[in-house]
Formats: C-alpha cells, structure tokens, sequence
C-alpha cells in the first residue's frame, strides 16, 4: 500500500502564511506605487495560484468578489497562450466572460518559472475609472452593446522573451 504524503501541522502554516504574506506585500506595492485614486482606496485584489491555476493563497484586505473569480481568469489565460509562456511574460484581461467580475476590472496574470517550469501563477486585479467607452468613466445607460460601453480585451501578453518588442496585441 502507498501511503499519501502529507505536510505536517507546522510546516503547513509556516507555508500558508508565507503565502498570504507575499500577496499582502503585493498589496503593499500596488499601495505604494499607484497613481489611481480608485486604487489608492484599495478596490484592487491579488492573489497566487498553482500550476493549474487554482487559488493557493489571497491578501488579508482583499475584496471577495474579486478573490472568488481571480482562479477563473488564470485558468482562460492558461488556456489560451497554453505552451507560449515565457520568464517576464505579463498576461492582461479584463473580459467578464473569463472570469473577470466588470469590464473595469483589468487583470494582469505573470506566470512563475523555476528554470523552465511554470510553478505557479500570480495575479492582481484592480478596478480602472475609465476604460475608453463612449462617455467618461466607462458609465453610460444607453448602451446596446458592451463596446459602447467600454474597450474590452481578450487575454493580451506583454513579453520580454525571444526578442518581442513588449506590445500589447489588443
């Protein structure tokens, strides 16, 4: 018979917490760097996924209607630059048919290499004012269609690998 390995009590909530602290201290960052008053009032979530995508660990501050739905987005972006990843890619979305919440919640997805591997995944959402639709701050009650609305974007890379130039292909 084979036994299951598991983690022990200690080694599990020293590994749980290292988590959540890496995640609090992308908060902090996002904090401390941001120009967006919207931001700065911290409607922005983040979190840290596996292999697959799924959640691993999420901030202490963060909104649960964003930390829900982050697993979601990482898995369509998984899906759609499947075998394209590279060390400094920069993955961008904020489709709600992807898992996003609104149009005005943009997405930015880094995935996590050791050596060739992608290991994990880490991911920050924040909530933009203005995402380029018909009438200031993306809000309108006319709109027949979301593009009247706002830009939409399906999952884009910024990369830094095999020479690409950066660009967002929106």
């Amino acid at each position: 018979m084979t036994k299951t390995p598991t983690l022990d009590p200690v080694t599990f909530e020293v590994l749980k917490n290292s988590f959540i602290t890496a995640v609090d201290q992308m908060a902090e960052q996002i904090l401390r760097t941001c120009y967006s008053f919207v931001i700065y009032n911290r409607d922005f979530s983040n979190a840290l996924h596996d292999a697959n995508g799924d959640s691993v660990a999420q901030g202490n501050g963060d909104i649960s209607v964003h930390v829900g739905t982050l697993h979601y987005t990482c898995k369509a972006v998984i899906a759609f630059f499947k075998g394209e990843m590279h060390p400094g890619d920069v993955y961008m979305i904020n489709d709600p048919y992807a898992g996003g919440t609104h149009f005005s919640d943009v997405r930015l997805v880094r995935p996590i290499f050791v050596g060739d591997e992608v290991i994990g995944y880490a991911q920050s959402n924040g909530h933009w004012s203005d995402m380029g639709g018909s009438a200031p701050g993306s809000l309108t009650s006319w709109p027949r269609t979301c593009s009247a609305r706002v830009c939409a974007s399906r999952p884009c890379a910024s990369s830094t690998a095999a020479g690409s130039a950066g660009m967002w292909p929106i």
